[in-house]
C-alpha cells in the first residue's frame, strides 16, 4: 500500500502566507479600537504653526509649514491637544494625535496612553502611546511630541517632532 504525503510549502510561499496573516489579523481586531480617540465636541481654538525637528525612523525629515493642531478646552483647568491626520514626506499613510488631560499652565509635560493613530495601508486603526513637553503662553502654542515604546511587526517607530504655532481662530 502506497501512502501520498504533502508536499511541504516552499519557503517564500510560507513566508508571505504567515505575513498575510499577520495583516489580516491587524485588520480583523474588534470594533472597540475604532472608537478610541473619538472625543464629544468641545470649544476648540486653531493654532496654524510649523512643524520641526521632525524625525521618523531616526532620518531627519524637511520642517511643514502651515500645520493645523487644535487646542480643546475640557473644562477651566484640562485642555486636549487635537491634530488633525497629517502626512510627512513618503511616509505611506497619516498619523492624528489626541491627548487629553493636558494641565492648564505655562509649562506641561504629559504622557498619553493610546493618542496616536497611525492609519496605513492594509494597517488601518494602530494607537501608540506618546509623550509631549511644551509650553501655551497668550497665543503662542509650542510642544515637543514623541512617540513611546511603538513599534509594528516587530520594527521600532521612532517617531518625533516639534510644533510651534500661533493661535488664529475658534472653534473647529
Amino acid at each position: 500500500m502506497q501512502t501520498h504525503s504533502q508536499a511541504p510549502l516552499s519557503a517564500p510561499f510560507s513566508g508571505l502566507l504567515l505575513g498575510l496573516i499577520a495583516l489580516l489579523s491587524l485588520t480583523l481586531l474588534p470594533s472597540e479600537l475604532s472608537a478610541r480617540g473619538k472625543q464629544s465636541p468641545a470649544a476648540s481654538s486653531l493654532y496654524l504653526g510649523r512643524l520641526s525637528s521632525i524625525k521618523m525612523r531616526g532620518k531627519k525629515k524637511p520642517s511643514v509649514d502651515s500645520v493645523k493642531n487644535f487646542v480643546a478646552m475640557r473644562n477651566d483647568s484640562v485642555f486636549q491637544l487635537q491634530f488633525p491626520a497629517f502626512k510627512v514626506g513618503k511616509m505611506p499613510g497619516t498619523m492624528t494625535l489626541s491627548c487629553g488631560g493636558v494641565l492648564r499652565r505655562t509649562n506641561f509635560s504629559v504622557s498619553c496612553k493610546e493618542c496616536v493613530k497611525f492609519d496605513m495601508p492594509l494597517m488601518p486603526n494602530m494607537y501608540f502611546d506618546a509623550h509631549l513637553e511644551g509650553r501655551m503662553v497668550g497665543d503662542t502654542l509650542r510642544y515637543a511630541f514623541r512617540l513611546v515604546d511603538a513599534s509594528v511587526m516587530g520594527m521600532k517607530m521612532d517617531v518625533s517632532f516639534a510644533f510651534r504655532g500661533v493661535r488664529r481662530g475658534g472653534t473647529k
